[in-house]
């Protein structure tokens, strides 16, 4: 397949890229961190990119939560408008190609009942959240002019240290292996975390059945544990290389403080289901800041 993968430089899609050409697929990388003028926000770039390709594996995207409360315009900007505008440009394209949209956890807000199914009604609470809502929606009405139009939503994924310092794992194993003070914001928040390598997996899971023609209902990619980020700071005094100090704090505003999805329809229709556990995945994270 030639497909095209915008977000290449980002945390899943460097790996992904990899993983595509060692199966064989043709890569069409489109970052910004590669070249300024491959910004999705702009057309004339993106029809270049677009031409002669198969597939779409649509990464690119303002993906933290705080950069999109801080700057909403430029959120809705990258990750409704320009994609909105991608998918114009590929219905009218002389072959129109197919296209996986990453979306996040981040759709579904708050919910009552644990653990949340991907049939569990989308009630983000944040600006990123509503983005990907938006996003999912523009790609369900694409099904009817596009070959196939699937969803796959992340939650939580970590697992190198070219990942955003602040986020909470790297965080947490970076101050584990050099020494300082951990910040937890919110010590009861709990959440869903999935290494890179099984998320990575996923998405080949779920590209195999979209070259196919599998027209999917959206998928989220969890382990269906739920860790509180206090027993994650425990996790990081027990690997600890140097001495750590805990530091709590409320939780941030727009923060979700309880979240375990069920990994039944993924096991269903991509046979998939997270095989790194948490333990396992951060001390060896731990061990990748130690050396580098």
């Amino acid at each position: 397949m030639r497909i095209l993968v915008t977000g290449s430089q980002g945390l899943i899609g460097c790996r992904l890229c990899v993983e595509l050409v060692s199966l064989g697929h043709s890569v069409r990388e489109f970052d910004l961190r590669i070249s300024p003028k491959q910004d999705i926000c702009d057309d004339k770039a993106l029809s270049v990119y677009l031409d002669s390709i198969d597939g779409v594996i649509h990464l690119a995207a303002v993906s933290r939560v705080a950069e999109a409360e801080n700057d909403p315009v430029r959120c809705r900007t990258v990750n409704e408008i320009a994609l909105a505008n991608m998918l114009h440009i590929m219905k009218h394209s002389t072959s129109p190609p197919w296209i996986i949209f990453a979306s996040s956890r981040e759709v579904y807000g708050f919910q009552e009942t644990q653990p949340v199914s991907e049939t569990a009604p989308l009630r983000p609470i944040n600006v990123y959240g509503m983005s990907k809502r938006n996003g999912e929606r523009l790609i369900q009405e694409a099904r009817t002019t596009l070959p196939v139009a699937n969803i796959i939503r992340f939650s939580n994924v970590y697992g190198a240290v070219e990942d955003h310092a602040d986020r909470v794992i790297p965080h947490f194993a970076h101050v584990a292996a050099r020494g300082g003070r951990i910040t937890i914001f919110g010590g009861q928040t709990q959440l869903d975390f999935v290494h890179l390598e099984d998320a990575v997996r996923g998405v080949i899971s779920m590209l195999n059945r979209t070259i196919a023609g599998s027209r999917l209902e959206p998928i989220h990619l969890v382990s269906g544990k739920g860790t509180t980020l206090r027993d994650l700071a425990g996790l990081a005094q027990r690997y600890s290389r140097k001495p750590l100090l805990p530091v709590y704090k409320d939780a941030n505003p727009g923060q979700i403080g309880h979240f375990v999805g069920d990994p039944t329809r993924a096991a269903r229709l991509l046979d998939w289901t997270s095989h790194i556990d948490l333990e396992t995945g951060f001390s060896q994270l731990v061990s990748s800041y130690s050396i580098t």
